[in-house]
């Protein structure tokens, strides 16, 4: 008996149809919620809330970064530290927040102000320097 050949072509395109669609429903239904992001210090606020009156007690923790130098505040009272040569004050500011922590052992909230003019890796620099040093709830403000 002699042996017949058979030559079948496998067709790959609904293969490849198949594995395409797979993706885009694999990338649509995706988890993308563990993406960090910054904390912007908004509360959500309807039209039917009314204003809570401001706290007189409560203090506000504010960092600064201006072109020429950084201007650490505790409500009023403010600590000027310069920039020289595109240097970052950062050792400065990490003694600030340990005494902000000795005052306020519970807080973990602060605002960091920004002018627009500065390089935006100052920003990045001094937020990862306050989220490294346990203020974990960090507001951005551009100005």
């Amino acid at each position: 008996m002699a042996r017949r050949q058979m030559h079948a072509d496998l067709n790959l395109v609904p293969f490849i149809d198949l594995f395409s669609t797979l993706i885009c429903f694999l990338l649509m239904t995706a988890v993308w919620n563990q993406i960090e992001a910054l904390s912007t210090n908004v509360e959500s606020v309807t039209s039917s809330d009314s204003p809570a009156p401001p706290d007189p007690n409560k203090v506000n923790l504010t960092v600064t970064i201006m072109r020429d130098r950084i201007e650490m505040a505790e409500n009023e009272t403010a600590y000027k530290f310069a920039i020289i040569n595109d240097k970052l004050p950062l050792d400065k500011v990490i003694r600030g927040l340990e005494v902000w922590r000795e005052k306020y052992p519970a807080r973990k909230d602060v605002i960091l102000n920004t002018e627009n003019e500065i390089p935006y890796k100052y920003m990045i620099a001094t937020f990862d320097t306050l989220v490294g040093n346990g203020w974990s709830d960090v507001g951005v403000n551009t100005q």
